[in-house]
């Protein structure tokens, strides 16, 4: 048994946890009280930790800062490059890049083309980053004429 120097409450060992620094090998707070301290940090912390994380991935995987992701996105006046509405999630618009330039995840930071939502972005990858399919599925969407129906009405 040990007394918890948050709440002074005792409670069996299996209620703390393992610090090896320290003389009994247990950490001096029990674990309810310990989960409501981690609790309140990483809320108070939560959207600072996010942001540092965004920035570091647009340094690591487009080799772009901060300002000129903002700069893309006031000259797209905050809207996705190919619907032109904004990203329908609480995400940033995504880093588009030409993967002919650079294939896969990251890219130079030249080939950079614009800033897409999440939907376009998807889009474009099915269909491979290629124009030619591309122009295949705008015809076909621009030729499909569904027939007329009657909706249950007889002529």
């Amino acid at each position: 048994m040990k007394i918890c120097t948050n709440c002074l409450e005792e409670r069996p060992e299996e209620q703390f946890y393992r610090d090896k620094n320290r003389e009994d090998g247990l950490q001096p707070w029990c674990k309810p009280c310990r989960r409501i301290v981690d609790r309140a940090h990483y809320l108070d912390t939560r959207e600072w930790v996010l942001e540092r994380e965004w920035r570091g991935s647009l340094r690591r995987r487009y080799h772009m800062s901060p300002e000129r992701y903002f700069e893309l996105l006031d000259a797209q006046n905050g809207v996705c490059k190919i619907c032109e509405k904004p990203e329908p999630t609480q995400r940033q618009l995504c880093v588009d890049h030409d993967h002919r330039c650079c294939p896969g995840e990251t890219s130079c930071g030249k080939c950079v083309r614009g800033l897409l939502c999440s939907k376009c972005n998807k889009a474009l990858g099915l269909l491979l980053d290629n124009a030619h399919i591309i122009e295949r599925a705008l015809i076909y969407v621009r030729n499909f004429n569904p027939p007329p129906t009657n909706h249950g009405t007889e002529i």
